[in-house]
């Protein structure tokens, strides 16, 4: 799906991608040499089943920057309006 839909292509050489658990996709960024960020996985294999302190450090600063992605992109959505002609609709008459 992520090679299909040429976001791979958009990407510039060094820069890195934020991506939710699950999004394997580190080969193919190598020739990008895009690093790829995604939080830490639950451990099954060790006797209890919570993060380290550093994976814990890291899981909270993936989420913080989640947040803002999503916030921006919510904004974009919003605001889509603006990329066109203002419709009489949204123009607050003179007075």
């Amino acid at each position: 799906m992520v090679k299909l839909s040429g976001l791979i292509e958009k990407l510039e050489k060094g820069g890195i991608l934020m991506a939710d658990r699950g999004f394997n996709i580190q080969e193919l960024l190598l020739h990008k040499e895009v690093k790829l960020i995604i939080p830490p996985f639950k451990r099954t294999t060790r006797s209890t089943n919570q993060f380290t302190l550093s994976e814990g450090k890291s899981t909270n600063i993936v989420a913080n920057s989640q947040i803002h992605v999503e916030r921006v992109t919510e904004c974009l959505k919003e605001f889509t309006f603006l990329q066109g002609p203002i419709p009489l609709t949204f123009v607050e008459p003179e007075r």
